[in-house]
């Protein structure tokens, strides 16, 4: 008897027509790619972990576009308990675009601090040679301007000259954190600063642009100066970047008539752009200056002698590039070896119970987020067309067999195909039925009763 179980032919089998394979699954629905806030939580999440979420060739900004205004966007973070370590450690820029996280590198932190340090040294020695020219009211003025730092600005923009729609004229609150900025006399310039220094990088030096207008416009030329400066990182190894271009531009308000003779503020760039370090590394020659009108806010000038127009700080394009330098090595700088000296063991004190279970927690979320963030990112960057199949001829000596898929159709009447393993398994039934017949076997009725069915087993199965 043969074991081989065999399909029956069936007109509701059909085969398959010949399609290009389907490119891979998307994954599954999740915060990540439904709602940018849920991924700006869960970014805010992994930053205050220690854990950088952003990969070294997308930059040190990133920008979530969020269909929620300010107040919602400050609730959820409240709710997920990040309110305080996003108002204390968290550098961003909101306003109509969305929201733009700013993640500083090691380069350019120190680098700003030198910039800094330098704009805050020739201020202090400016009031000093004032003070002693007894042009004491001009360095009293320069003694009164104090550093802000990367403060978070809010600005109401106001109405455009050239608005059309009701929307757009309206005004919005636009909140901004510089890298750095300088306070003249807070009674005469109000909470806001008159110089705002960026440092942005090569994928970012588009936005620079955009930045400074949104400084000087926004805040009705209440900001008189804004420094930009672009550089170019070292790549996530710490080596060195290729291009090693710096260059520093300069925007101040300005004012400009309409044909009626309407005085109109706009924000005009008067260094576009100058590279103080070329391509090489090679520092170039020049200098930029900043003054007083820079420094101090427009009513604090006002009141000035007029001399007070004349006087500036200048910093030479060599001591830029030095900055930079020296901001560089930190980042291609090695970690620190071992020194011997230093115990082979240490400990941390034990938590409590309650930390250790809030640990578990957040870990949890941090590798589902993490992953989540992966994979979409790997699915995005390895999914690729299909090629066209091309059918070509099997080798003479190698016999190819081809099964084709078969896949059953519904009936008509809404009910399914018995299953392959049903089929086979009534075929076998139906061959040891024939066998038992053929043996003089009578298969007995589970319905008869139990003296009948003994009755109608042969006598050779009684004994």
């Amino acid at each position: 008897m043969s074991s081989k179980c065999e399909t029956p032919p069936s007109s509701d089998i059909e085969q398959p027509p010949h399609l290009p394979p389907s490119p891979p699954l998307s994954p599954k629905p999740s915060a990540a790619s439904i709602a940018p806030l849920d991924r700006l939580i869960a970014i805010l999440r992994l930053c205050r972990s220690g854990r950088y979420p952003f990969h070294p060739l997308q930059g040190n900004w990133q920008t979530f576009p969020l269909d929620c205004n300010f107040e919602v966007l400050l609730d959820r973070i409240e709710k997920e308990g990040l309110l305080g370590y996003f108002d204390d450690k968290v550098h961003y820029d909101y306003d109509e675009v969305g929201c733009t996280l700013r993640m500083p590198s090691a380069t350019h932190e120190r680098f700003i601090e030198h910039v800094v340090s330098r704009i805050s040294t020739d201020i202090d020695k400016l009031a000093e040679r004032l003070g002693e020219d007894r042009q004491n009211e001009i360095a009293k003025a320069l003694r009164g301007i104090e550093r802000g730092g990367s403060t978070t600005l809010e600005l109401h923009a106001p109405r455009l000259e050239n608005s059309s729609q009701e929307s757009d004229a309206a005004e919005k609150v636009v909140r901004r954190s510089p890298d750095a900025s300088y306070y003249g006399d807070i009674g005469e310039g109000g909470n806001l600063p008159a110089l705002v220094v960026e440092v942005s990088y090569a994928q970012q030096k588009k936005d620079l642009p955009r930045l400074a207008e949104s400084y000087i416009i926004d805040s009705e030329h209440a900001i008189r100066c804004v420094l930009g400066l672009d550089i170019t990182y070292s790549n996530a190894k710490g080596k060195a970047p290729k291009d090693h271009t710096g260059t520093i531009s300069v925007w101040r308000p300005d004012i400009e008539y309409s044909a009626d003779g309407e005085e109109i503020g706009v924000c005009a760039c008067d260094v576009h752009e100058m590279p103080f370090r070329g391509s090489q590394g090679i520092t170039c020659e020049g200098e930029v200056q900043l003054t007083l009108s820079d420094l101090l806010p427009r009513a604090t000038m006002e009141r000035l002698p007029a001399t007070a127009y004349d006087e500036h700080i200048t910093i030479p394009f060599a001591d830029l590039s030095a900055f930079l330098y020296n901001a560089e090595r930190v980042q291609t700088a090695k970690y620190p070896e071992r020194n011997a000296s230093l115990p082979t063991k240490f400990r941390k004190r034990k938590r409590s119970p309650s930390e250790e279970l809030s640990d578990g927690r957040e870990s949890s979320f941090l590798m589902l987020e993490e992953a989540e963030l992966e994979n979409e990112q790997k699915v995005d960057r390895d999914w690729r067309q299909p090629r066209q199949r091309v059918k070509t001829e099997p080798l003479a000596a190698t016999p190819t067999e081809i099964v084709e898929r078969r896949r059953s159709k519904r009936k008509a009447s809404g009910g399914r195909s018995p299953p392959m393993a049903v089929i086979c398994m009534l075929a076998m039934l139906s061959t040891l039925g024939r066998a038992s017949a053929m043996a003089g076997i009578t298969p007995c009725n589970p319905k008869l009763p139990r003296d009948a069915r003994l009755s109608a087993l042969p006598d050779s199965d009684l004994a």
